[in-house]
């Protein structure tokens, strides 16, 4: 079968699991079989293995996962993100590049910068969930369902998780019945 030019690598694979959802019949896209359908038909071909790729990969994950707890025991992460750009003198073109900072050293301005960062992320995962309900509620929603709400205050869920992590007090046992959740 010959196949289509593709203007994004988006377009590419959603092709690829329109094909494997044709073929096997699925309702839903379960990507473990996807994948191994494709690799098998000669869909998709494993790109070469580029180590610092995968390696930046994990150190960034690690970053990311990396906490200590502060006075009220709160888990705060070690390391925050600014992402920034600059020029690759070999290629000329605006790459993306990322610069961890340790909290307790991080200027002012740069954890404003990764706060307005974070923030744009949530904000756009809660614009995108709020389109994909809404269109599910004008398109798919059964007579006698109740439209699905999106709250977009998080005040109150804020404030909860924010609560101390110990509780004490008496469960029947000994004096030592601090539960931590």
């Amino acid at each position: 079968m010959a196949k289509p030019l593709f203007t994004t690598g988006n377009e590419y694979f959603l092709a690829i699991m329109e094909r494997w959802r044709q073929e096997t019949g699925s309702e839903f896209n379960d990507l473990d079989a996807a994948v191994e359908w494709a690799l098998e038909n000669g869909e998709l071909k494993a790109p070469p293995y580029d180590p610092a790729k995968d390696f930046k990969r994990k150190f960034a994950m690690a970053l990311r996962q990396q906490t200590k707890r502060d006075s009220h025991g709160n888990n705060v992460r070690v390391w925050q993100a600014n992402k920034t750009f600059e020029i690759d003198p070999a290629e000329g073109i605006k790459k993306q590049k990322v610069l961890w900072f340790d909290i307790d050293k991080i200027t002012h301005h740069q954890m404003e910068l990764a706060t307005l960062q974070r923030r744009e992320q949530v904000i756009g995962d809660i614009c995108q969930l709020t389109t994909d309900v809404d269109y599910f509620n004008e398109n798919r929603l059964a007579e006698g369902e109740q439209p699905i709400e999106v709250p977009k205050d998080f005040t109150n869920d804020v404030a909860e998780r924010k609560q101390p992590k110990t509780y004490g007090g008496d469960l029947g046992g000994d004096d030592d019945d601090d539960v931590r959740v």
